[in-house]
């Protein structure tokens, strides 16, 4: 599953991963908060990163727009 695959390993050899966004809850109890390492890595490899308050459900509904507009470069409709 998921948890045991570790995507800093499998995406090492990547350069740049600027075309991903990444949310997750800072009480993200569902996967697990990013440890700093992976935030890190993350960072090194430029992607954009938004980490919510609170858990899984709360931070993926509340940053759910704001991840689309950022990858899709839009602006927040009215």
């Amino acid at each position: 599953g998921y948890s045991r695959n570790r995507y800093t390993e499998h995406f090492a050899p990547i350069s740049d991963l600027s075309s991903v966004t990444y949310v997750y809850g800072a009480m993200d109890e569902a996967v697990g908060r990013l440890t700093e390492t992976e935030v890190a890595f993350l960072e090194s490899k430029n992607t954009s990163l938004f980490e919510g308050p609170g858990n899984h459900t709360e931070t993926l509904e509340g940053f759910f727009l704001v991840g689309l507009e950022t990858t899709f470069d839009l602006e927040a409709r009215q």
